[in-house]
């Protein structure tokens, strides 16, 4: 019994310093300091002036100094999302996290650095798309609406997420972030009151050469009448 009335008591010490550690009166010890160190994708060289946006936050903007790192100070635990740009190169949203760690003293938030690349957006994707009668007999697939999308939380500009394809079939997709893969949409078109459709295909954009994309072939999927 008398056991059992001590470990009662160590038990009730533990909780209370636990307690006393999660609701510390001092503030500092609930908030972390986050930084982010920023290269560039193809150099591996730090990226000075990068804009660093805590996204879904009042803070203002800061940037990366000549060592490429940016600091957000003040951090509290939880899970944030932030955006990087920088002009030439293709905004990206990345992700940090704020976490719990003990101490002797204490538990606190801890301090954490990231880093990160970024890819210019000079990179080009192109391909053809065809269409395929009831003969398989493939012809150019002209004003085919093509969809783009990348591996990776890249923000390219928006009128280049999307592309139509010309008179010869061609597409060609501009201010691809090199580094990543992409997967390119198809939307459905109706030509001589048939619906046509096709697969979506995917490749990797490389630095420093245009990317070829695998051809689109578009086929019959339904009549209208």
């Amino acid at each position: 019994m008398k056991k059992i009335f001590l470990s009662m008591i160590l038990l009730i010490f533990s909780i209370s310093m636990l307690t006393g550690c999660f609701n510390s009166s001092d503030d500092s010890l609930d908030k972390a300091n986050i930084s982010l160190i920023i290269m560039d994708y193809s150099t591996q060289k730090v990226l000075k002036n990068v804009d660093v946006t805590l996204v879904e936050s009042s803070a203002s903007v800061i940037s990366t100094n000549d060592n490429g790192v940016a600091t957000i100070n003040g951090l509290k635990v939880g899970n944030y999302k932030v955006l990087l740009e920088k002009d030439g190169y293709a905004a990206m949203f990345v992700s940090i996290n704020v976490a719990l760690a003990a101490t002797r003293e204490n538990i606190v938030a801890s301090n954490n650095v990231y880093t990160f690349t970024m890819s210019k957006n000079n990179q080009k994707i192109n391909g053809f798309a065809q269409l395929g009668d009831t003969n398989a007999t493939m012809t150019p697939c002209a004003n085919a609406k093509l969809l783009i999308s990348f591996s990776t939380y890249y923000e390219i500009y928006k009128d280049a997420y999307t592309v139509t394809t010309d008179a010869n079939g061609k597409f060609e997709f501009l201010y691809a972030p090199a580094g990543t893969s992409y997967t390119i949409k198809p939307m459905p078109i109706e030509k001589n009151d048939n619906v046509y459709t096709a697969y979506s295909v995917s490749g990797n954009v490389y630095d420093g050469v245009v990317s070829y994309a695998n051809t689109i072939a578009y086929t019959k999927a339904y009549s209208l009448k």
